[in-house]
């Protein structure tokens, strides 16, 4: 199997426990994009 498939499954196991709030930080921070100053509460749109 290839590395990133290895990855990408150790991170589906761990993302699979979590609300969706931390599921959503984790992949932020996976991806790094994280903190940059877009990141609101759902539900507070205008």
């Amino acid at each position: 199997m290839p590395e990133d498939a290895w990855d990408a499954e150790r991170f589906l196991k761990r993302v699979a426990g979590l609300e969706d709030h931390a599921a959503q930080l984790l992949m932020a921070r996976a991806t790094g994009n994280f903190k940059r100053g877009n990141e609101r509460p759902a539900g507070r749109e205008k």
